[in-house]
């Protein structure tokens, strides 16, 4: 028999009938906290493909969240700072994220980053998914290290195999305006909740220095982004 769960969301209320609360529990998002008695938003069941549904219910919530603004990005966290890294499934911020860890950098995710109305940046923890042999592997990583703190870099940047290292890293700078407006590409709420999504992004983008271009491989991309936070140039 399927036990209902229900849990707070960022300002939403969501629930999960599971059939199998041990296997429940490897599957629920890190924020899931059982509150029995509450009315769920929405309702989802998880049976066969458990990663599936919970993907569905996390992106739900990133759509409807009333507390944070989320976009698609890979973060972390240097010297109480975030890097944020804006793009799609599979464009490679989970790579960029495992190297930049690699560097001593603080996990804060490969899928979404949080974004508070005050324009600092949370960590959405959750296992690395990778691409390897045609598909995909989620790794395991530490909690997340990083705590809510301003971003020094947005970087929006498109792997090139063609890149090469020994050419340097030389991305081109954004204005703020662009920049927003390359976060918004990636920002779940974009259509349902513009207004709000805006201006979280606004106030992310005051501090931070914005930029865009192709990269190389993953590792020497690393070096060089946090090279640019190091220096601030």
């Amino acid at each position: 028999m399927a036990t209902e769960r229900v849990s707070r969301a960022f300002g939403r209320v969501v629930g999960l009938a599971v059939s199998d609360d041990a296997a429940a529990r490897t599957e629920l998002p890190f924020w899931w906290h059982d509150e029995p008695g509450l009315t769920p938003e929405a309702h989802w069941t998880l049976s066969g493909d458990g990663t599936a549904v919970i993907g569905e219910l996390e992106l739900w919530v990133a759509e409807h969240a009333r507390t944070h603004t989320f976009v698609h990005a890979g973060v972390v966290g240097i010297g109480g700072a975030a890097i944020v890294l804006p793009g799609r499934t599979f464009s490679g911020k989970s790579t960029l994220v495992a190297a930049l860890l690699a560097l001593g950098a603080e996990y804060g995710s490969d899928e979404y980053a949080l974004i508070d109305p005050q324009g600092l940046v949370h960590a959405y923890p959750r296992p690395l998914s990778l691409r390897s042999g045609g598909g995909v592997v989620r790794l395991p990583v530490a909690a997340a290290t990083m705590t809510a703190c301003p971003a020094a870099l947005v970087a929006v940047l498109t792997y090139d195999p063609a890149a090469a290292p020994e050419a340097g890293f030389t991305p081109a700078p954004l204005t703020r305006a662009e920049a927003v407006l390359r976060l918004l590409d990636n920002t779940v709420s974009a259509a349902s909740r513009p207004a709000p999504a805006i201006a979280a992004l606004d106030a992310l983008t005051a501090p931070a220095r914005c930029i865009s271009g192709a990269r190389a491989e993953a590792a020497v991309t690393a070096t060089a982004l946090v090279d640019l936070v190091a220096t601030g140039s």
